[in-house]
């Protein structure tokens, strides 16, 4: 029996534990299965940007192209072999068979001067076909590469056929770019498995006539005939696009209707989406399904992780409850035997002296009392911690099942628990020097002035508040912010330092510290300071405290009141702002402590600050913002909110791959880039970008604030900065703030 109350302690705590982790192991799954959707929505966005790119650059070529005509008037078939020549299609436009002129034919005339230049240019056996419904509509002039494929296609009237026709017809009427639907192109008229596309951009001659109206002239049309199975192979092969498997309909998902499938594409996909994609007058079906690179890429689930380490921190948890029931055990034995000698000995001295029998019969009992008190409040306390683990973890994660309003209150929590974390980092940065500061040239008096009304109600009724401000005080150059901060910490510890009620006094001076002074204080540099003094008339520090009261988490409040950070971060403000700070204390008398801040000379900063405002400031649609982030979680949840704001939003994951969309998307408005990134930081990027794009703007973030944008502390001139963790309302005024400025004064 004793052995089954030994086991049954640990028993129970197995099935806990294990409950547990089943439980956590199933919330895991959903997370997972969420993730890997967004991650796949994303990759799938990729690819069509992807394919509109590289159809982007062709309709950009076409245009080229046009201009060729429309720039020369008369343009040499070596003239255009050479242009064509220097765009090296094979290598760089892999799909494209070529750059063609195709003439408008409105007369017999035209029909033979063509004729003639064509045969004049060394092409003896030029002639235009086919010719069995009437005068053509169209001649194909020039087309190179001049391969023999391309050499077949001279003369066709690519007006000869209804899809073909309506895209040129489209294009002349219009003035745009057109495409054609799925044909089989001249070159590839003897193969079965190749899908074709047209793309026309017209040419026509500058008559001071609207497009479209009788008096505007079209001379003929710059066109491409691009094959789209290598078309699309090659605008999708790109390490980032490896776990997409991608098919393309010319119109609605039908067979007839595919243009490309890549041989990858599953039969039946695990994960798929589709996209429409509209382009130069038609309108694509894209299917993205998720091929297996993209499970090859994605992380070892945690499900595992989360299972595997339940388990075994059950099993940890019975072997100590078993060792603690075994220990229970073990006691109470031993407290048994001790209690049988005692008895024992105890019978010996009541034959000896039974004057002495009470009081050692007392003293055997308070020996009892005082093992069982400490057994039991050991063991208490070690099953009611583990205990408290257990149970909490589980109530927690049954309530969130089928009850919005905990899950909502969860949110809650981690939010306030987030802002708390944010603000001790920037606690810890401060005492490390390390936060980017924004220093304005301010008067002293008129920011402690100002905060006059505050402080009063930060004090409470108890403390009175006496501000003894100097006429004539200097200027000083610091982050309006951080000093303001500094002087409501300073005055919360006073406040804290005189439970009982007293004094406050906030002064300021003007004062030189001389070679004398500054040869007993380490770092301080002799000149020109304005003094800001915070003194209280409170309980005092002691010697061993003062020494200590600039440690970082050093504190002397209870638990709970006080992180002893407040005297670091002000120490590490006032440093970083080549200030110096000093305390004097008197127990039972109270304490000042000094900052002093260098006189600046510069004109006064306008204090004005921007109005709050109802609704968060919103994007223009004309709007593009680039934004750069290593990070893929915080990339895509940043893009999201500026969505959201109503900006066109694209965006890399490095420097080389931001650079090369500002090469192809030349109407970016902002650069929105991580500060620390690898290989190429966020300042080099962002030198690179304005050497080509001067008039861009840019705006930085990171969550730590390394040598790249600041000096000595403080943000380079110019320099625009939004520090991570920021809110969506923090993005919307800082992102709005940069695009609405001058365009010189942008850094």
């Amino acid at each position: 029996m004793a052995s089954l109350r030994q086991l049954r302690s640990p028993i129970i705590v197995m099935i806990i534990g294990l409950l547990a982790t089943l439980i956590a192991g199933l919330l895991v799954w959903r997370a997972e299965e969420e993730r890997q959707q967004a991650r796949f929505a994303s990759l799938a966005d990729a690819a069509v940007n992807a394919i509109e790119t590289r159809l982007s650059e062709q309709r950009l070529l076409l245009r080229g192209a046009a201009a060729l005509f429309q720039g020369s008037g008369e343009v040499s078939r070596a003239e255009f072999s050479a242009y064509v020549s220097r765009l090296k299609l094979p290598q760089n436009h892999p799909g494209v068979l070529g750059v063609g002129y195709a003439m408008r034919v409105r007369s017999k005339a035209d029909l033979d001067r063509a004729t003639r230049a064509a045969r004049a240019d060394g092409l003896a056996e030029f002639a235009p076909w086919p010719m069995s419904k009437g005068l053509p509509r169209s001649v194909i002039l020039y087309l190179d590469p001049a391969t023999p494929v391309n050499q077949h296609a001279l003369g066709y009237d690519m007006q000869s056929t209804p899809g073909r026709r309506a895209a040129m017809e489209r294009a002349a009427e219009t003035g745009e770019a057109t495409l054609s639907g799925k044909v089989t192109l001249v070159q590839d008229s003897s193969r079965s498995d190749a899908a074709g596309l047209l793309l026309y951009v017209p040419v026509g001659r500058v008559t001071g006539a609207p497009v479209g109206s009788a008096g505007y002239k079209w001379e003929g049309w710059s066109y491409s005939p691009l094959r789209a199975r290598e078309l699309f192979a090659a605008a999708l092969a790109k390490p980032n696009l490896a776990g997409a498997a991608v098919e393309i309909f010319d119109g609605k998902p039908v067979p007839g209707n595919l243009l490309y499938r890549a041989a990858n594409f599953p039969a039946d996909p695990r994960i798929a989406v589709t996209r429409t994609l509209e382009f130069a007058g038609r309108t694509w079906t894209v299917g993205i399904a998720a091929a297996p690179k993209f499970y090859e890429s994605a992380p070892v689930t945690s499900i595992w992780l989360v299972l595997a380490g339940g388990a075994l921190t059950s099993l940890l948890l019975a072997v100590l409850a078993m060792q603690q029931a075994r220990s229970v055990a073990r006691t109470e034995a031993e407290v048994r035997r001790a209690t049988h000698e005692l008895r024992q000995a105890n019978e010996a001295l009541i034959e000896a002296s039974r004057a002495n029998a009470e009081a050692e019969a007392q003293i055997r009992q308070m020996q009892k009392i005082e093992a069982l008190g400490q057994l039991t409040g050991g063991i208490a306390h070690d099953f009611n911690n583990m205990l408290a683990v257990i149970l909490g973890n589980l109530d927690l994660a049954a309530r969130r099942f089928d009850q919005p309003d905990k899950v909502e209150r969860a949110i809650g929590a981690a939010k306030d628990a987030a802002n708390r974390a944010a603000e001790l980092t920037r606690r810890l940065l401060a005492f490390g020097r390390q936060q980017p500061l924004q220093p304005r040239v301010l008067d002293p008096n008129r920011l402690v002035s100002d905060m006059s009304e505050l402080l009063r109600r930060t004090l409470g009724e108890m403390v009175s508040l006496e501000t003894v401000l100097a006429p004539g005080v200097w200027r000083v150059e610091a982050d309006p912010g951080q000093l303001e901060n500094a002087v409501l910490n300073l005055a919360i510890n006073g406040r804290d330092a005189m439970p009982d009620g007293g004094r406050l006094i906030i002064e300021t001076h003007n004062c030189d510290l001389d070679e004398s002074y500054v040869s007993h204080h380490e770092g301080v540099q002799a000149g020109q300071f304005v003094l800001i003094a915070v003194t209280d008339t409170g309980l005092g520090m002691a010697r061993e405290v003062l020494d200590r009261a600039l440690d970082p988490f050093f504190t002397t409040k209870e638990m709970g009141k006080g992180t002893g950070l407040g005297l670091s971060q002000v120490f590490g403000f006032v440093k970083q702002s080549a200030g110096h700070l000093k305390i004097t204390s008197d127990v039972g008398k109270g304490t000042t402590v000094k900052i002093y801040l260098p006189r600046a000379h510069g004109a006064l900063d306008d204090p004005t600050s921007r109005p709050l405002q109802a609704e968060l400031p919103q994007g223009r649609g004309d709007e593009l913002v680039l934004v750069v982030e290593d990070e893929e979680g915080v990339r895509l949840t940043t893009v999201a909110a500026l969505r959201d704001l109503g900006y066109t939003v694209i965006h890399a994951s490095s420097g080389l791959e931001a650079l090369e969309m500002l090469e192809r998307h030349s109407g970016v408005t902002l650069l929105f880039t991580d500060v620390v990134m690898p290989g190429m930081n966020g300042r080099e990027l962002a030198e690179r970008a304005r050497r080509q794009f001067p008039h861009l703007r840019v705006l930085f973030t990171t969550g730590y604030t390394p040598n790249a944008i600041v000096h000595d502390g403080r943000l380079n001139r110019g320099v625009h900065l939004v520090a991570k963790p920021f809110t969506m309302a923090q993005l919307a005024v800082k992102v709005r703030e940069v695009l609405d400025q001058p365009a010189e004064g942008q850094g």
